[in-house]
């Protein structure tokens, strides 16, 4: 039987940062694709327009891929625990884990971790030698 193929984006404009799939609870088949992805310059190069990127799910049947998570900074770890996918990431100075059933993509969970210090932060107190 032929199987209908499918883009996983509708254009080019998307340059691909990181692709995983996560298999179901039994972990015999895979169950989405999951894909960190940042707009490209229209240019045609491939140089990133941002820094930050897009988290998105997608299942095997071809749909559109769901937008988990946009403006992320860097994603520090990512698991799969049954059915439930946690990432802890960064945006800006927030440290934040989410959690996302992979059957219908519904986020189940979103917090703040920690908050980093910002750069500008003013030094109180000097050492003296």
């Amino acid at each position: 039987m032929r199987q209908n193929r499918h883009w996983l984006f509708k254009d080019q404009g998307q340059l691909i940062r990181h692709v995983e799939t996560f298999p179901n609870h039994d972990r015999d088949l895979v169950k989405c694709i999951y894909t960190e992805a940042t707009p490209v310059a229209k240019d045609g190069s491939n140089e990133s327009l941002q820094k930050s990127f897009t988290i998105y799910l997608a299942k095997l049947n071809g749909e559109k891929p769901v937008t988990i998570l946009s403006n992320v900074d860097k994603v520090i770890a990512r698991n799969l625990q049954g059915n439930v996918l946690q990432i802890i990431y960064q945006q800006g100075l927030s440290v934040k884990k989410i959690k996302i059933s992979i059957d219908d993509f519904t986020i189940r969970s979103n917090q703040d971790v920690a908050t980093l210090a910002g750069t500008a932060a003013k030094i109180t107190k000097t050492a003296s030698y």
